[in-house]
């Protein structure tokens, strides 16, 4: 998905502010208008700014890149996010980053033709982090994949019973969300159930927390229908799930559901960016979220990996300190094209961890086999030690 996506988006080419503001690809939303001017004064287009400093940041990342094995392993956006995100920090003086001033003299000799880019180049850097989350957002919106792939989730949860169930994902769209919803499964994702049609489901983790007899989503990258809403009076926000069209319908100030206005940000809530993860999760929402699905890790014995291209360091390094305290456990990944492929990408230190925990029987590949014919009983069935019966 994340390849699928950065091929959509980079390199950066035309794009629009929607009608809410928000950034667009021209191709997912019809032909560019003429560029507008941009919004620190300068006579410069906002959308060649924006393209001419991220497609900067896309060269250099794949410069310093090119004499290291990782290299392999091509760009995607959320490294070329939380390089923009590193370099506003130092230019907006919030840390100072060592890496980031190097990168930063480059990329200041890179757009010396630019003067009128550089005076805003703050505001430029924070708008092109905005823009790629966008982007990344609308795309995913479109890109609506079948949930034939995950017929073998629907096995698995059918033999061992929901409560058995756990599903930690880095995925930011609703497939899994209709997916349940398509099987008729009640779903605990830390979101309250509204008491009637007129309410909207608002963001509770203490309800991941409660004894359920149904299955736990966590969402730990967040998600594309979760929104911030503010009170207009500024004093209280809160998050809830849904379209903006729904969420903006609740907020109406001449409905009778509530007794303040709220305002709902547009810009869905969504963890983005290769490194900067580690700080994001240890505050706010995201370690909610996080806290939670290191929780329900490190208490698992098995553990299923589908999809996920280890680019997480925190949940790689979550799953090796699973591995040090479950001497007994099992992580079974699906390797579809198989293990060497799926190990190539890898950085070196979590290589040498898949090749001894494949030696040493506690990592299990399934190798060569499409996802859309994964089945639990034929392939990942016969792997575990054992499989409780629902409760």
């Amino acid at each position: 998905m994340t390849d699928r996506i950065t091929e959509r988006i980079l390199p950066l080419r035309d794009f629009r502010r929607g009608n809410n503001m928000l950034f667009e690809l021209c191709e997912l939303g019809g032909r560019c208008p003429a560029p507008w001017l941009s919004v620190w004064g300068d006579e410069i287009h906002e959308q060649d700014d924006i393209r001419t400093t991220v497609n900067a940041v896309v060269d250099l990342i794949n410069e310093s890149r090119h004499p290291f094995e990782i290299a392999q392993s091509p760009l995607n956006y959320e490294d070329l996010v939380y390089a923009m995100d590193r370099l506003w920090r130092l230019e907006s003086g919030r840390a100072f980053d060592p890496l980031a001033a190097v990168t930063r003299k480059a990329l200041l000799s890179r757009l010396s033709s630019r003067p009128g880019l550089l005076r805003a180049l703050q505001q430029v850097l924070s708008i092109s982090i905005h823009c790629m989350i966008d982007l990344v957002s609308k795309a995913l919106e479109v890109d609506r994949p079948s949930w034939t792939h995950l017929q073998f989730l629907s096995e698995l949860i059918r033999e061992i019973g929901p409560a058995n169930v756990t599903v930690l994902t880095t995925n930011h769209d609703t497939l899994l969300e209709h997916y349940f919803e398509n099987l008729h499964l009640s779903v605990e994702d830390g979101f309250s159930v509204p008491e009637t049609n007129r309410d909207i489901p608002r963001w509770s983790p203490r309800l991941l927390d409660q004894e359920h007899a149904t299955l736990r989503l966590l969402k730990v990258h967040g998600s594309i229908d979760w929104h911030w809403l503010t009170r207009r009076d500024r004093v209280a926000e809160m998050m809830a799930r849904g379209s903006v069209e729904r969420l903006e319908e609740w907020t109406n100030p001449n409905a009778e559901r509530h007794s303040v206005d709220w305002d709902v940000e547009d810009r869905s809530v969504i963890l983005v960016g290769s490194y900067n993860k580690a700080e994001r999760y240890a505050s706010g929402l995201y370690w909610e979220l996080f806290s939670r699905a290191r929780r329900e890790v490190m208490g698992a014995r098995r553990i299923l990996v589908c999809g996920y291209g280890f680019r997480d360091e925190v949940i790689n390094m979550m799953l090796v300190d699973w591995n040090s305290g479950t001497p007994d456990g099992q992580l079974i990944v699906v390797a579809r094209r198989g293990f060497d492929e799926l190990t190539a990408k890898l950085h070196p230190w979590m290589k040498e961890w898949f090749v001894l925990g494949r030696e040493e029987g506690v990592l299990i590949p399934i190798e060569n086999t499409c996802v859309e014919d994964l089945s639990w009983q034929n392939h990942i069935r016969p792997h575990m030690v054992s499989v409780p019966a629902p409760q």
